[in-house]
């Protein structure tokens, strides 16, 4: 409470005593933080478009990756034995598979 009333005293003694002036302060804290279309929302929703943008660009980079994957597996029947044996560790009646993994 002692500190409200030392602003107010030093608002009083100070040069932001014209009226005008302090009206004009809070009415552009008031745009700048508090209203609907605030500098801060703004910044927000730009920084999230920046990031829906990237994201968007990731998964078209990867959608064409996967497309060109598919027409290579549904063109050749040796890469889509490859991707089967690789991926789901599939084998024919009469092999063994031994996986090595890597520590």
């Amino acid at each position: 409470m002692k500190r409200l009333k030392d602003i107010l005293v030093r608002l009083k003694n100070s040069r932001l005593n014209n009226k005008y002036i302090i009206v004009f302060v809070l009415f552009v804290v008031f745009i700048a933080f508090f209203d609907d279309s605030s500098l801060y929302k703004r910044w927000k929703v730009k920084r999230q478009t920046a990031k829906i943008e990237r994201e968007t660009e990731y998964y078209r980079e990867r959608m064409a990756q996967d497309s060109a994957r598919i027409e290579a597996l549904g063109n050749n029947v040796e890469n889509l034995e490859r991707f089967a044996r690789e991926k789901y560790y599939m084998k024919k009646a009469d092999e063994d598979v031994f996986i090595i993994r890597e520590k």
